[in-house]
């Protein structure tokens, strides 16, 4: 009796949970593939957080998981590359597109990584099977037009616009870039040949008459050139281009005055390359350096022009500065060098050429100031040093100025005229302690060390004057400078000097003449010539006040303080 009830009662807990069960389904499992997504839009979303050691570390776990999977592939080759692991990067690319290599994009980043480790022929081998196996598609094509640009193998980059034009057909855009690729390859009869059918399509183009303009001049056609500039002028007189373009037409054919026309026109086209502009000008100003400035008077509204288009430009200070330098305008110059400096301070040649301006004007408490400012930005140069030590020499602060110029030296490792420049610095500062000896010593191996350095030559033969040194010796030392330097003030200075002691007053005018030509009238040495002048002429009051301007300039040398005592002109 007792056995059926635990039997009856049995059944009836069977049957109240098959009921429940009825009620509430069981739960299925969650499918692979599903899963697989969750895990893969979770690795997606590290990086979009930007977590990409997390990221890294996930990916790596679901490729192993998941390993036919091609995104997470490519996916991990994303996070390698943003760690820096390129290689293996590469190699998580190369399994993506093993797995689907339908997928372009995987491809496309496996060339790039190649292109970032600048493996160019990988990268365009990678490009070229994509088109190969889908040539309804031309975007790999474009990308290895880019690289051969980039590489500037600008014939293959023909070909493959070539290519290109076959599978798509034919554009302006496309048409102009080849006619482009063919003139940068210096392929200048393909390129008239696709300038020709651009001009067929679109004969209202004002452009192309420019190109085929330039086209014309490089076959060596000049007459037709000339033809397509003036048809461009006639249609667009205001197309500075075009007048950049005749502007260095004429100065080939050395037509000066035709080429500063065309290039004054050109020269406030914000559009145009400064480039091209600047190149130009550069010719014009050696030009005119060798017609003895007969130009300047076009030449500096044009730096003016180039600069107001150009403000935010420092190749258009740099050029006025040039330009200033060799009319021998120094403040000028120095000015527009400075500029450059307040844009990029990392320009040394334009650091040399303010210093250098700074001593030549002999303007000490300024070239102490840019000097310094000089040794912060280039602490292991020598030239600041030399600068340096120099201010510090005519400033009165001798042994700064001699711990600089030594240190300075030391540090020169090839150069045998930086050398020689820091050792005739050196004779300069013995001279101005009064140490005769010393000063002739340094001025000797200046020489020794660079036997070509005027500047040298003239410090020693301006030393030896003022110290009544052997007048024949000081005479040979100028015949010497005269053959290395045609533009050195100092050089005319010194010489004019000369004249006075062999008694030549009109060979020192002459001299004094030059002096000014070049710049030198407010130096030290030009101040003396000039009170000399003055004083062998009877005006010894003038005379005095020129000497008394360039003591202040120079410390003054035993000979001009024996001038100013006397109040006359001495041997």
């Amino acid at each position: 009796m007792a056995a059926t009830v635990a039997v009856r009662a049995q059944k009836g807990k069977d049957r109240v949970a098959n009921d429940a069960a009825q009620r509430v389904p069981a739960q299925d499992p969650v499918p692979d593939k599903v899963q697989e997504e969750r895990d893969y839009l979770q690795a997606v979303t590290e990086r979009i957080l930007g977590n990409k050691v997390t990221g890294l570390a996930l990916t790596a776990g679901f490729v192993k998981k998941y390993p036919k999977n091609a995104a997470g592939f490519a996916l991990l080759g994303d996070f390698y590359l943003e760690n820096g692991n390129t290689s293996q990067a590469i190699a998580a690319y190369q399994d993506a597109i093993k797995l689907d290599e339908n997928e372009k994009w995987f491809s496309f980043k496996l060339a790039e990584a190649y292109t970032s480790q600048l493996m160019f022929k990988e990268a365009i081998g990678v490009y070229e099977d994509v088109f190969r196996r889908m040539p309804e598609d031309p975007r790999p094509l474009f990308y290895v037009t880019n690289i051969y640009r980039e590489l500037k193998q600008y014939g293959s980059a023909a070909q493959t616009l070539e290519k290109i034009r076959q599978s798509v057909g034919n554009s302006y855009e496309l048409s102009n870039d080849l006619q482009n690729m063919y003139f940068l390859d210096k392929n200048y009869r393909a390129s008239m040949n696709e300038l020709e059918n651009l001009r067929k399509q679109y004969p209202d183009d004002v452009t192309l008459y420019g190109k085929a303009a330039e086209l014309y001049m490089l076959l060596g056609q000049k007459e037709k050139a000339m033809e397509q500039y003036q048809e461009v002028l006639k249609r667009n007189p205001n197309d500075g281009q075009i007048h950049l373009s005749l502007a260095g037409f004429y100065l080939e054919q050395k037509n000066w005055e035709k080429s500063i026309f065309h290039l004054s026109a050109a020269m406030s086209n914000a559009g145009i390359d400064i480039d091209k502009k600047v190149s130009i000008l550069l010719s014009l100003i050696e030009i005119n350096v060798a017609l003895e400035q007969k130009y300047s008077k076009d030449i500096e509204p044009m730096l003016q022009s180039l600069l107001y288009t150009h403000p935010s430009e420092p190749k258009a200070y740099s050029i006025a500065g040039d330009y200033y330098m060799s009319v021998y305008r120094y403040a000028a110059a120095d000015s527009m060098f400075l500029q450059v400096l307040d844009h990029d301070k990392n320009k040394l040649p334009v650091w040399s050429q303010a210093l250098y301006i700074e001593r030549l004007t002999e303007n000490w408490t300024g070239l102490d100031r840019l000097s310094e400012e000089a040794l912060e930005t280039f602490p292991n140069n020598p030239e600041p040093y030399l600068y340096k030590g120099v201010a510090l020499s005519f400033l009165g602060r001798k042994e700064e100025a001699r711990s600089m110029l030594e240190s300075g030296k030391a540090l020169v490792l090839n150069s045998a005229a930086l050398r020689s420049a820091f050792s005739a610095a050196l004779g300069d500062h013995f001279a101005r302690e009064g140490n005769k000896s010393e000063a002739l010593k340094m001025y000797n191996e200046a020489l020794k060390e660079d036997a070509a350095n005027a500047d040298a030559m003239i410090r020693k033969a301006a030393f030896l004057l003022q110290e009544n040194g052997e007048i024949q010796q000081v005479e040979n030392l100028i015949n010497t400078a005269e053959k290395q330097s045609a533009d050195l003030f100092s050089f005319y200075a010194v010489k004019g000097l000369l004249f006075l002691r062999r008694n030549n007053l009109q060979g020192a005018k002459d001299m004094m003449a030059s002096v000014s030509r070049f710049g030198g009238t407010g130096s030290a040495l030009g101040l003396e010539l000039s009170g000399d002048i003055a004083a062998r002429e009877g005006k010894n009051e003038d005379a005095v006040k020129l000497w008394e301007l360039a003591r202040v300039k120079s410390g003054g040398s035993p000979w001009l303080l024996r001038k100013i005592a006397a109040r006359k002109y001495v041997d």
